[in-house]
């Protein structure tokens, strides 16, 4: 009883995301496959996410790339390899090492593009 109470939930719950997302109905096979495909693309080591917003007609990882800061690290902090605009910690990164990296970014692209990044992530 217990199994199939459990089934049913997810089920509605996987129709509540289908419905909400697109109006349509989606398989679970597509759901997952969407699921999985996304993750593929992101880094595996801890990430805070996407470090900056995307500017008006641009990506912030296409910039982080452009002034060679793809896979730069400091101490344990290092802008991923997979995806430049996450921050990952590999190891011992200190809020120090992510701070340096962060305004090594920020000054590397405003002064090749004179575009200033925006955080995306909150730094408390």
């Amino acid at each position: 009883m217990a199994r199939s109470f459990a089934l049913a939930a997810y089920s509605l719950a996987l129709q509540k995301v289908a419905f909400y997302t697109t109006r349509k109905p989606l398989s679970l096979r597509h759901t997952l496959s969407v699921t999985l495909a996304d993750r593929a693309a992101q880094p595996k080591e801890p990430s805070a996410g996407s470090c900056f917003k995307n500017p008006s007609g641009d990506y912030a990882g296409r910039l982080i790339e452009a002034v060679d800061l793809r896979g730069a690290r400091r101490g344990g902090a290092a802008f991923s390899d997979k995806r430049a605009n996450f921050l990952v910690n590999l190891g011992g990164a200190s809020f120090d090492d992510a701070i340096a990296l962060i305004g090594e970014a920020k000054r590397r692209v405003l002064e090749s593009f004179n575009i200033a990044l925006e955080l995306e992530i909150k730094v408390v």
